[in-house]
């Protein structure tokens, strides 16, 4: 597990769009993935109240707090809690500064939101069986992480800038990536940790970098990318996972 310090220099680099900043050069396709996130966790999470681990910057947050009755948000950086406190102020949000192992309460909840989180955590399998124990018993644990079977990487070792395509970039080390998936690595975590699955599924499919489509992909271009992934999630780079208690 990273210190305080540690996890707010990674939220401080993630952040920031300017300087070298790691969403600096592709705004627009990173508006365009945070909405595809969003429009999952609409179409699969189960109301009143939900449970957000990891919010980071806040733009799932802030969706969530209209479609949800109570809203529990949990981030271990305070740099990002103290940036969502001062722009979110409503009577039911609650923000938890904290990592999530710390966190236990006797509430259960009907949505659990693991959004870029599993990729980040020391343990998986650990996170998965704490949040099973947080989920009541019809709820939903929606997961939500980059792929390494992505297209993109593949073209990377074409061109020699991977070795594999599951290999750590220097943005993965940068952002405090500990373990990364593909479909069927994080299936069988999921499969280990005895949760049901209900729905997977993948968005997103490209070729280039996240900056390379945005200096030479149109609009319309990167909305195909983004739906064309649906239809191909085994190579997208982005996939879900939608799983429950097994009853």
């Amino acid at each position: 597990m990273c210190t305080v310090d540690e996890l707010d220099s990674i939220a401080k680099y993630h952040s920031s769009n300017s300087n070298g900043g790691f969403s600096e050069g592709w705004e627009k396709v990173n508006g365009r993935l945070k909405n595809e996130r969003y429009s999952i966790i609409k179409n699969y999470g189960i109301a009143p109240n939900v449970l957000e681990v990891g919010f980071a910057d806040g733009n799932i947050t802030e969706n969530l707090i209209h479609d949800f009755q109570q809203v529990v948000a949990i981030d271990g950086s305070k740099y990002y809690c103290d940036k969502l406190e001062d722009r979110l102020r409503c009577k039911n949000l609650k923000i938890v500064n904290d990592f999530y192992e710390n966190y236990y309460t006797d509430d259960r909840f009907d949505t659990i939101i693991l959004s870029h989180i599993i990729e980040h955590v020391n343990d998986p399998n650990h996170l998965l069986r704490w949040a099973k124990q947080h989920l009541g018993n019809e709820g939903r644990i929606i997961i939500i992480t980059n792929s390494t079977n992505s297209l993109h990487r593949h073209m990377g070792t074409k061109l020699n800038i991977l070795r594999e395509p599951k290999d750590f970039t220097d943005y993965d080390r940068k952002l405090g990536h500990n373990v990364m998936f593909d479909f069927e690595s994080l299936n069988e975590v999921i499969i280990k940790n005895d949760l049901n699955v209900i729905k997977k599924g993948g968005f997103y499919l490209k070729m280039l970098s996240n900056i390379q489509v945005e200096k030479q992909w149109s609009d319309e271009i990167i909305d195909a990318s983004m739906s064309l992934g649906h239809d191909f999630p085994e190579i997208a780079a982005e996939i879900y996972f939608v799983v429950g208690k097994k009853q």
